[in-house]
C-alpha cells in the first residue's frame, strides 16, 4: 500500500493507475465528487454521494473508507462516517477528470456520430468508459475535433467546463511526462491551425522535451518531431495524462 501511494504521489504511476485497480462504483464515487465541485461544492457529504448514485449511505461510506482514503485519493474534511463530509485530493482530482472525460468524449460522439438521444448516449456513455484503453479515448478526441473543424473544445460545452475537466494547462506539466492535448478551445484559429499542421491536434500524444526558466519556450516532442511553443500558447492548450502503464509496458 505504501509504494503504491508513493508511486502515485512521485508520477512513477498514473492517476490512471485505478482503472485497472478499482470497480465501476469507485469510478461512480470519483465521478460524483468531480461534478459536485462543478457546481461549486468544496466538500460533500456521504449523503450528498449517495443521493445521486441512488445508492446506499452505507455502501458509499465502505467504498470511501476502504478504497478511497487509504489511497489518498479524497480526505475527510469534518466529521466522521456517515456524518462526516470528504473532498478530492489532488491527486484524485487528477483520477477523478481522467473518468469524467472518457465519459464525455464517449457520449459527445454517440450523440453526435451515432445520433443516440442525450438521455441514451449518456447511458451508453456509463457503460462504455469502464472499458476503454487510452487508444480509444485518443481516437474519439481526435475524431471530435475533427468533426468540429478541430473549433471548440471536443469534450465540453463552454470554455469554463473545459478548464475545468481538463487536469492542466501544458505549461503546467512537468518535463518527462506523457499527455493527451484536450482542445486548443481558448487559442486563436490562426494558432490552432498552426499548431495542427505541426501535429498539436486534440487527441495527440506529447511528452515536454524541456522547459525553459521563468516561463519561457517549452519544446515538446509529436509523432516523433519536436516543437518548441510560447508560454502564451502552453497556457491554453489543455491537456490530461496518458496512461503511464500502458508506456511501462511498451518500454519492457
Amino acid at each position: 500500500m505504501e509504494e503504491i501511494k508513493k508511486g502515485l504521489a512521485n508520477g512513477n504511476l498514473s492517476p490512471n493507475f485505478f482503472w485497472d485497480t478499482i470497480e465501476e462504483f469507485e469510478e461512480e464515487i470519483l465521478e460524483t465528487c468531480i461534478r459536485l465541485e462543478e457546481r461549486g461544492k468544496k466538500s460533500y457529504s456521504i449523503e450528498e454521494i449517495s443521493a445521486v448514485l441512488k445508492e446506499t449511505p452505507e455502501s458509499v461510506l465502505s467504498v470511501v473508507k476502504f478504497h478511497l482514503l487509504p489511497f489518498d485519493i479524497v480526505e475527510q474534511v469534518e466529521g466522521e462516517e456517515l456524518n462526516g463530509t470528504i473532498r478530492l485530493t489532488e491527486l484524485g482530482t487528477k483520477v477523478a477528470k481522467s473518468l469524467i472525460l472518457k465519459h464525455r468524449v464517449t457520449q459527445k460522439w454517440l450523440s453526435k456520430v451515432l445520433g443516440l438521444s442525450r438521455s441514451e448516449a449518456h447511458k451508453q456513455a456509463c457503460k462504455l468508459e469502464h472499458v476503454m484503453d487510452d487508444d480509444f479515448v485518443s481516437f474519439l478526441l481526435t475524431d471530435m475535433a475533427s468533426l468540429n473543424n478541430n473549433t471548440g473544445c471536443p469534450v465540453c460545452d463552454s470554455k469554463e467546463q473545459a478548464y475545468f475537466c481538463a487536469q492542466l494547462a501544458l505549461d503546467k506539466a512537468n518535463k518527462g511526462e506523457l499527455l493527451r492535448i484536450q482542445c486548443l478551445t481558448n487559442l486563436n484559429k490562426e494558432t490552432q491551425n498552426a499548431l495542427i499542421a505541426q501535429g498539436l491536434n486534440p487527441g495527440a500524444e506529447v511528452r515536454i522535451v524541456q522547459k525553459q526558466p521563468f516561463g519561457g519556450t517549452i519544446l515538446v516532442e509529436v509523432k516523433g518531431s519536436k516543437v518548441a511553443l510560447s508560454k502564451d500558447v502552453t497556457s491554453k492548450v489543455l491537456v490530461t495524462h496518458v496512461n503511464l502503464m500502458k508506456k511501462n509496458k511498451t518500454e519492457k
